[in-house]
C-alpha cells in the first residue's frame, strides 16, 4: 500500500509525496492531459505505479495544489 511519507520500509522515491513533486515538476507552467502526465512521468521514473500516480494526483488535488479544468491538470501557483 502507498504511503504518503517515505518509512523503514518504503523508500522516498515511491512515497506519494515525493511523486507528488514529480507530477508538479512535469505540469511547470502548462496544463497537461492526465495521460500525458502519467506518460512523462512513467518515462522518467519506471518504477512508479498508475496506482501510485492517481494517489500523487489526488494527494495534490486535495492540498489545493492542482485542479482539473477541462481535462487537464493544471498547478496551482500559490
Amino acid at each position: 500500500m502507498p504511503m504518503v511519507l517515505p518509512n523503514k520500509h518504503l523508500p522516498l522515491n515511491r512515497s506519494i509525496l515525493s511523486v507528488g513533486g514529480e507530477i508538479l515538476q512535469i505540469l511547470g507552467d502548462r496544463p497537461r492531459s492526465v495521460s500525458s502526465a502519467w506518460e512523462e512521468l512513467r518515462d522518467q521514473n519506471n518504477k512508479t505505479s498508475f496506482e501510485q500516480f492517481t494517489l500523487a494526483a489526488s494527494f495534490l488535488f486535495a492540498l489545493g495544489a492542482v485542479d482539473l479544468e477541462g481535462g487537464n491538470l493544471r498547478r496551482n501557483v500559490a
